[in-house]
């Protein structure tokens, strides 16, 4: 529930970034959400295939790279889960990887971290795994001292 309410949470933050004239991200907004709603229904393939074909979608011009990499981090993560979860782990690193090509200081790195580390775990390359692990808590540390620096500030 709290990963769906992120995604809510980000797709509003592109829809709002997009210019109302621009259907195109609209749609592109759109196709997140009913990717992800398809992938809760359906814990078949044909789930996955919905989660990849939005990560295969051109994204519209509109759409800030920011936004765009926060939407298919979400979705990728979401298919590296259900792969991992079936037992596909070079599957489910390969998700992935091609999601920490564009990674960034946020939970949504973190987790893809975290994810790689399992399926890396998996498949008995352990080493990897715990680099995967402690890249993960030196995000999140990160993180927490941005946000009690914040915190502080006030």
């Amino acid at each position: 529930m709290k990963r769906r309410l992120l995604v809510l949470a980000v797709a509003a933050a592109v829809v709002t970034g997009c210019s109302p004239a621009d259907p195109a991200a609209g749609r592109w907004v759109e196709s997140v959400r009913a990717a992800h709603a398809e992938a809760d229904a359906d814990a078949s393939l044909a789930g996955d295939g919905a989660l990849r074909r939005f990560l295969e979608a051109p994204v519209p011009e509109s759409v800030s790279p920011e936004d765009a990499r926060a939407l298919r981090q979400d979705s990728a993560y979401r298919l590296g889960r259900r792969l991992l979860r079936r037992g596909e782990a070079p599957a489910a690193e390969e998700v992935a990887d091609g999601a920490l090509a564009d990674p960034a200081m946020d939970v949504l790195t973190a987790s893809l971290l975290v994810l790689r580390g399992e399926a890396r775990e998996a498949q008995g390359e352990l080493r990897e795994a715990a680099a995967d692990y402690h890249e993960a808590l030196r995000v999140n540390e990160r993180l927490l001292e941005r946000a009690l620096a914040r915190r502080e500030a006030r």
